[in-house]
């Protein structure tokens, strides 16, 4: 794999991605807008993965936010990545693609002094397997 944020002319297959793994009512212009300035972050939050070698928008086959967040624990402030919207490709599922794909973000995060990362879970069962857990405040 390779990773890289995404661009403009990324978003028809950013949109047919995300709507192959979040079936909704949206339709592909909201889609679109939640890419480019959603209330978290922008289209330069948005990381894709694609196959290795090649630059064209159809070879990506997965994608997910990684937001800067800041919380505060015991009244220090701390920086954490947000991780949102991971979606791979339907013919690129049960291949490690998003285990990947999350694993980079994790050295992304770290890279830039994240002291944590917070997800927004659609499935929780896939990302147990990767150490998160439900919290609660």
């Amino acid at each position: 794999m390779e990773y890289r944020r995404a661009r403009e002319e990324d978003l028809d297959r950013l949109i047919e991605i995300h709507m192959a793994a979040y079936p909704d009512d949206r339709n592909g212009e909201a889609r679109k807008q939640n890419f480019i300035n959603s209330s978290l972050g922008t289209l330069d939050d948005l990381i894709v993965a694609t196959a290795p070698g090649s630059k064209a928008p159809s070879a990506i086959v997965a994608h997910a936010f990684l937001f800067r967040f800041k919380s505060s624990f015991g009244g220090v402030p701390v920086k954490m990545g947000g991780i949102a919207s991971v979606a791979v490709a339907p013919e690129a599922r049960g291949r490690g693609v998003g285990s990947a794909l999350m694993q980079h973000l994790h050295v992304l995060s770290d890279a830039r002094g994240d002291a944590l990362t917070m997800l927004y879970a659609f499935r929780q069962g896939f990302y147990a397997r990767l150490g998160y857990a439900t919290t609660s405040p």
